[in-house]
């Protein structure tokens, strides 16, 4: 626990020094932030059996074949061309399973990168928001889904600029090579920026709050309708989930609670429509992205697959909402250091309930840290 505890400290450090000086002094903090994303680059390439997920893709990586007979069968186990070329081409040079998860990561945040430089915003107050909220589930646990996630959000970055469309096409493509899941965000690029009326929003999300009260199955329903064929929405709804508990999983979480009160303030304030320290596009992007993450993780309670690849991938908004709500309301020498104090704890919350997180046999999915290296 104490490395997460000292992971988080430093965050905390860097966060409050780095929002509490004009963006003008702020150049100089980037250095020991960089830093510090190295080291958590290690952090991750270095560990050893951590995350439900981390025996199944280091089992992927032990059984892939070599390149040349990975070329001959390139969907072996039923895995995506992209990710088990990239195990065969480690496993061909001897580069081992911290090379995949070294990809991985440094993919992952090349695309935030340059998702937030799209948006107009500072990529240290993006990773230091991300850091709290998916870092850790999203590099140790879910890779493939984390990997997308960021293809995903690179890719809706380019819809606020011109001739961006085929750029977010190649990059959704590109993604589904790794995770088949990108395919379903396509027709969201001609959706994602346009207006939804504030009546529209509030009146779906109370109708999907009450049918998570009232423990209706309409959505199970309908999707049960949808896919009868897929033999693995069939294997994920009777099998998968029901053995970790994702199943029939009514009720409202906290983190959703909270951020429905986050956007219906955001909806109060008209945040959408303050162009003063951003675009148009990029506040209705955000905004929706929210939205819909919101919208799929409440109609789709009590159906992890859906809920866990539509609405996490439409939640990771958050990453550049956050810093956008600094950048346009707190971003001034009088309220600095309430929105810092604000995020630290805002991040702790996220970051200590995902790095405390038990399996169903009572086991933490974390804890404790261990490496290849000792």
């Amino acid at each position: 626990m104490e490395v997460y505890v000292g992971i988080y400290f430093f965050t905390a450090i860097f966060a409050c020094l780095y929002l509490n000086v004009p963006e003008s002094n702020r150049k100089a903090l980037r250095i020991p932030i960089y830093l510090m994303i190295m080291v958590l680059i290690g952090f991750v390439v270095f560990r050893d059996g951590i995350g439900t997920d981390y025996e199944t893709y280091f089992g992927l990586y032990q059984g892939s074949p070599g390149l040349l007979e990975f070329l001959e069968n390139p969907f072996y186990r039923d895995v995506e061309f992209g990710f088990g070329l990239l195990n065969a081409v480690a496993k061909t040079f001897n580069l081992g399973f911290p090379f995949v998860s070294f990809f991985c990561i440094s993919v992952t945040l090349w695309n935030y990168n340059r998702a937030a430089k799209n948006f107009g915003l500072d990529f240290i107050i993006v990773f230091l928001t991300y850091l709290g909220l998916y870092f850790i589930s999203h590099n140790f646990n879910v890779i493939r889904h984390g990997l997308a996630t960021s293809f995903v959000w690179h890719a809706f970055s380019y819809v606020i600029l011109k001739k961006g469309l085929k750029k977010s096409l190649f990059l959704l493509i590109l993604s589904s090579l790794f995770h088949s899941v990108s395919i379903i965000f396509i027709p969201f690029l001609w959706i994602i920026d346009k207006t939804i009326s504030y009546k529209v929003m509030f009146t779906s999300l109370l109708f999907a709050v009450l049918i998570v009260v009232l423990q209706l199955n309409i959505v199970t329903v309908i999707l049960d309708s949808l896919f009868f064929w897929s033999s693995k929405y069939q294997f994920y709804k009777l099998v998968y989930y029901q053995n970790v508990g994702g199943e029939t999983n009514y009720g409202l979480a906290s983190g959703v609670v909270l951020n429905l009160i986050l956007l219906i303030v955001l909806m109060y304030m008209k945040m959408r429509e303050n162009n003063n320290h951003s675009t148009y596009q990029t506040n209705h992007i955000l905004i929706n992205g929210l939205y819909f993450a919101l919208l799929a993780l409440l109609l789709l309670s009590t159906n992890g697959v859906f809920a866990e690849r539509i609405g996490g991938i439409f939640y990771v908004s958050l990453i550049f909402l956050i810093p956008l709500i600094f950048q346009i309301y707190f971003d001034f020498k009088t309220t600095r250091s309430v929105f810092s104090i604000i995020f630290v704890i805002y991040i702790g919350l996220y970051f200590f309930k995902t790095v405390t997180v038990k399996e169903k046999t009572g086991e933490y999915q974390y804890l404790p840290y261990k490496s290849v290296m000792y």
